[in-house]
């Protein structure tokens, strides 16, 4: 009877095939789910890191009126080494004459018509009334000089309003 307990093993083994007899597959299969998360984890880290680098938001605000009719929310992006103005999707102005976007040193709430380009940067003119728009600074602007983003007509030196720029600055 022995002899078939013997032969009933070495069929039961020949079936599943050689087996490791160093005690080393429980801490094989430690390391290689270890391994995993390790590289699960650097994916996330490169991906997160990838799109913080890839676009930042520098500082937001929220257009006010001054003169005519203006809303929407604002912001100051970073993208491949550029800083760009992005008026958001519910930017909504009253049509005009000669409407300019300009970043102004003064407090959206002391800049009026007149002072209006008193030490402002002309980014470029507004292209559309509505939506979402986004436009390049020029240069190499310290963008934490400009306390407001304005829209203005200059031929008529009229402020439509802007936005106070709430820097959101990151340290990485």
């Amino acid at each position: 009877m022995g002899g078939n307990l013997n032969r009933a093993k070495l069929k039961t083994q020949y079936l599943r095939g050689p087996t490791c007899s160093m005690g080393a597959t429980n801490d094989s299969k430690d390391m290689h789910s270890a391994t995993k998360l390790f590289l699960a984890l650097t994916l996330c880290i490169t991906f997160f890191l990838t799109a913080l680098l890839a676009e930042t938001t520098i500082a937001q605000g929220e257009f006010i009126e001054k003169e005519k009719s203006l809303s929407g929310n604002l912001s100051i992006e970073q993208a491949d080494g550029k800083n760009y103005i992005v008026l958001a999707d519910n930017f909504k102005a009253r049509k005009g004459p000669d409407l300019k976007i300009f970043l102004s040193p003064q407090s959206i709430d002391s800049v009026n018509g007149k002072t209006a380009v008193k030490g402002s940067i002309l980014v470029e003119n507004l292209k559309e009334i509505k939506g979402g728009q986004r436009y390049q600074i020029p240069g190499e602007l310290d963008i934490s000089k400009y306390k407001s983003l304005l829209i203005h007509c200059e031929k008529y030196a009229v402020l439509r309003g802007g936005g106070a720029l709430s820097c959101k600055c990151l340290l990485l």
